[in-house]
């Protein structure tokens, strides 16, 4: 640090261009979270480098058939949680969310590309919005305007996914 650089103590406020350190703490501790574990992982068939060639209605179909299994696994997911009361406070939170998914591939199946584990998420996430779960008024940038994607190749934990739901406590 040069010896003209002001120094920076415990209570300063910093700009940053976003809101001030201490109103970001507020909202930081107003995050609520919860992890859920799925043990399977999305079907690939409806990523974006799949084929084609098969009847529109085929492909109709199979994108039904992975969200009943979405609903399946998410509903399973939410029965095994261990803190019920935060996953209750994770889902009544005030919104928005944000959504943060690991694909834990095992050894031996091929790991896909990030950017091709979205088009198959898709579908789960609409399982979350729509009427059989209701997690979430809609899935549009108002209600979940981030997320993301890690894809974890040789892992012990695969075939599997989790998922950090991220929600922001009401302030009383």
């Amino acid at each position: 640090m040069a010896p003209n650089e002001p120094r920076l103590r415990k209570g300063d406020k910093v700009q940053l261009g976003y809101p001030y350190l201490d109103e970001l703490d507020i909202i930081l501790k107003r995050a609520i979270w919860i992890k859920l574990t799925i043990p399977c992982l999305p079907d690939f068939d409806l990523s974006s480098n799949r084929r084609r060639t098969r009847h529109v209605m085929a492909q109709m179909r199979d994108t039904k058939t992975e969200m009943e299994r979405a609903y399946v696994y998410l509903l399973q997911a939410m029965q095994e949680c261990s803190n019920g009361a935060q996953l209750a406070a994770v889902l009544d939170a005030e919104g928005p969310w944000s959504l943060h998914w690991t694909l834990h591939f095992p050894k031996g199946e091929r790991a896909r590309d990030w950017d091709n584990c979205v088009p198959a998420l898709k579908v789960w996430q609409d399982a979350m919005v729509g009427l059989r779960l209701g997690w979430f008024p809609g899935d549009s940038p108002r209600y979940i305007p981030t997320g993301s994607v890690t894809v974890v190749p040789n892992s012990p934990e695969g075939p599997s996914m989790s998922l950090v739901i991220i929600g922001t406590a009401s302030v009383e």
